[in-house]
């Protein structure tokens, strides 16, 4: 179950270096892998 979403934007030139832009705040790579983690815990804590 997904309840974030991250948007990554590069091109062909900066990407391979790890380049990258976030164009919307609320779509970040970190909001997304925070509620990841979130959500591991809470199935790791229910087993």
């Amino acid at each position: 179950m997904y309840d974030a979403a991250a948007y990554l934007m590069s091109n062909a030139v900066d990407g391979p270096d790890g380049l990258y832009r976030e164009p919307a705040a609320e779509l970040t790579f970190n909001n997304f892998m925070v509620s990841l983690l979130a959500s591991a815990i809470a199935v790791a804590k229910t087993h």
